[in-house]
């Protein structure tokens, strides 16, 4: 809020409302959160109060763009504004000063180097099976929802900057706290279970559906609202088993940002297609088949690791 302050105090003498001053305040709120993680959150001890105290960090670090810009100059600013509503920068402040927490609390940064002895013919596939998914998820039509795995309509696109920012603020802010923190938790809190990262790719996929039931908050109905956090269950499962198979941070959060982006530029941001008993019945078939490809890729990755990866 200080910072806030600050641009209030010098806007009517101080360029805020330009592209020096909106670049310098976003620097400045990419940085602003550093000294304390580095002074006062190594000194947050157990596992219980280090969780808590990141879902309180996470609640005030997605909202605090917009209250840097709130009732300045910067808040009739075009991309300021689009910055604020999207929260795309918060989600790149979430990801570095949770990178810079994890690190003095003892865990390793998101891994970005391919693991050992990871499969080229099991790469390949994902690869395409992801391709494949962007491209169902987004495109697909026909008249039922079987149809849509087979048919796809490019002509209804319509990309934007917000629909951009909105879909890197999902894939940056809820990779890395699912894939990234809350899975870090999950594998610590089971590291002497046997099946440790079953445990783990589960619960975390289990809570990152059921925060999808928010989206109630914003007008979207139940029906689309329950398919959505239904298939939210299933990508989470692949999006667990795909970082933990490739050792690869950067690939789920490209694929959800993508997702998003293509979904948001071909629906709009709010589901609100007609939930028929096909589309139910399609859904339930991916989600088993997207189900079936993360155990699998979580029993190669118990194989490969021998439990050494997280102990």
């Amino acid at each position: 809020m200080s910072f806030n302050y600050f641009i209030l105090l010098t806007q009517d003498f101080l360029p805020w409302n330009t592209s020096l001053g909106l670049v310098l305040t976003s620097i400045v709120f990419l940085l602003m959160y550093i000294p304390t993680s580095i002074i006062i959150w190594p000194h947050i001890f157990g596992y219980i109060s280090k969780l808590l105290m990141s879902f309180l960090l996470i609640i005030t670090i997605m909202s605090s763009f917009s209250f840097v810009i709130t009732k300045t100059i910067l808040n009739n600013n075009t991309i300021a504004h689009l910055l604020s509503t999207t929260q795309v920068l918060d989600a790149v402040v979430l990801f570095i000063t949770f990178s810079i927490i994890m690190k003095n609390w003892g865990f390793d940064l998101p891994s970005y180097k391919l693991a050992h002895k990871t499969s080229p013919r099991i790469l390949i596939a994902l690869f395409v099976i992801c391709v494949y998914f962007l491209f169902k998820n987004s495109f697909g039509a026909g008249s039922n929802y079987f149809k849509t795995f087979y048919m796809f309509d490019f002509s209804g696109i319509h990309i934007t900057l917000k629909y951009i920012f909105s879909g890197l603020e999902a894939g940056i802010a809820e990779e890395t706290i699912f894939r990234y923190v809350f899975l870090t938790f999950l594998l610590m809190y089971f590291k002497n279970f046997k099946y440790k990262i079953f445990y783990s790719a589960l619960i975390n996929s289990t809570v990152f559906s059921l925060i999808h039931l928010l989206n109630l908050t914003s007008g979207q109905d139940i029906q689309n609202t329950l398919i959505q956090a239904l298939g939210a269950f299933g990508i989470g499962m692949l999006f667990s088993a795909i970082y933990l198979y490739t050792g690869l941070f950067i690939w789920p959060v490209i694929m959800h940002s993508l997702i998003d982006i293509l979904s948001f530029s071909q629906q709009g941001m709010i589901m609100s297609g007609k939930v028929t008993i096909d589309y139910v019945l399609g859904m339930i078939l991916l989600v088993l088949f997207y189900l079936a490809v993360s155990l699998y890729l979580l029993k190669e990755t118990r194989i490969r690791e021998q439990n050494l990866w997280f102990n």
